[in-house]
């Protein structure tokens, strides 16, 4: 089921992340959806992050995370970064109370790393399913 406003307006997505994985896919898949638009970028990489800002023309463009996460605009953050910063970004994320994907598999993390989500998760969210 797509994600969608209330108001049927268009989802509003930033991307945490503009290395190869996020040019190659997820910055082409917001700009293609149907149901949302690429409205933000972020990256610590200042020339990085001007060169994708130039080629895909979010809205806005972040060098800090926390920055863009504070945004009330934002509807839905992606975090592409490796695979090292996933679960720290998650839980940041998880805390602000949006809609995340995270595109690692949890096979991809330390286990130690993974045995405090569902610690953050119980601080954010009456309740949560893994998997379908």
């Amino acid at each position: 089921m797509p994600l969608r406003k209330q108001n049927g307006r268009r989802v509003r997505v930033g991307v945490l992340g503009c290395g190869p994985i996020a040019q190659y896919a997820h910055f082409e898949s917001c700009i293609k959806a149907r149901n949302a638009d690429l409205y933000a970028i972020c990256d610590v990489a200042q020339d990085l992050l001007h060169r994708m800002a130039a080629s895909y023309q979010p809205q806005k463009s972040y060098q800090d995370y926390d920055e863009m996460l504070a945004d009330p605009d934002i509807d839905a953050v992606i975090i592409a970064t490796s695979d090292a910063f996933h679960v720290p970004a998650s839980m940041k994320r998880l805390l602000k109370l949006v809609n995340m994907s995270s595109v690692k598999s949890l096979l991809a993390f330390p286990l130690k790393r993974l045995r405090l989500l569902p610690k953050w998760l119980r601080k954010v969210a009456n309740s949560y399913k893994w998997g379908t």
